[in-house]
């Protein structure tokens, strides 16, 4: 299969526990099928050299106000506008326009919104975190009186995001059962499926079924946590 991986953030060196494990699923699904990967980058960070090519697109992910107020024009959570680009937009677009990817893995909510609505391949979603629970619970910490008003209007936020994003996807998967129970998905929407599964799918789409099926698979996704 060929697939477009699309992430938030280079993997070349990573270092925390969310890019270590998409670097992971990434070497997993690298060893198994054409990979092309598309990511942002810091404005000061250098170019991720990768073999087999990479697409790096420069950000300013900056915090302010005025990036709030944007946000609530724009009817989307404010992470969600800190990484909004036309650029990444537009090359996403002109990647996918001849037709010839299978699928296309998105890693992480934030990257979501750049799977244009036409795309006919597969369309699967990584979630990291239920990220409407985390706002929660910073909404539930926060002891500033003025923040947490905001804090809790932008959890609700997330969680509507989170909820309308679902149905666009063929395959969503989190990476506990207690993360899929935390997103209180509604019946309407396809239902999450573990690491396991997502592997078996895409083991059975390209022909190359694991003999000992679900167990083997089970076996090498165990390295990935």
């Amino acid at each position: 299969m060929r697939v477009l991986f699309l992430t938030p953030r280079q993997l070349g060196e990573p270092r925390s526990g969310g890019t270590i494990k998409s670097a992971a699923v990434l070497s997993y699904l690298e060893a198994r099928h054409s990979v092309e990967v598309v990511c942002f980058r810091d404005q000061d960070e250098q170019p991720w050299r990768r073999e087999g090519g990479v697409v790096s697109i420069p950000l300013e992910r900056d915090r302010s106000v005025g990036r709030l107020l944007s946000s609530y024009a724009a009817g989307v959570p404010l992470s969600i506008q800190r990484n909004r680009s036309s650029a990444m937009a537009e090359r996403i677009a002109a990647l996918l326009e001849p037709g010839d990817h299978d699928a296309v893995f998105v890693d992480g909510w934030l990257m979501a919104q750049y799977v244009p609505e036409g795309f006919s391949g597969i369309r699967l979603l990584h979630e990291h975190n239920a990220e409407h629970v985390m706002w929660r619970r910073h909404a539930e910490l926060e002891t500033n009186p003025v923040r947490r008003p905001l804090v809790r209007l932008e959890a609700g936020r997330v969680r509507r995001y989170e909820a309308g994003l679902l149905a666009r996807f063929d395959v969503v998967f989190a990476v506990s059962e207690p993360d899929r129970v935390a997103e209180h998905v509604p019946d309407a929407v396809r239902p999450y499926v573990t690491l396991a599964d997502l592997a078996l799918a895409l083991a059975e789409r390209s022909g190359r079924v694991p003999p000992r099926g679900r167990e083997a698979v089970e076996e090498v996704l165990v390295r990935w946590r």
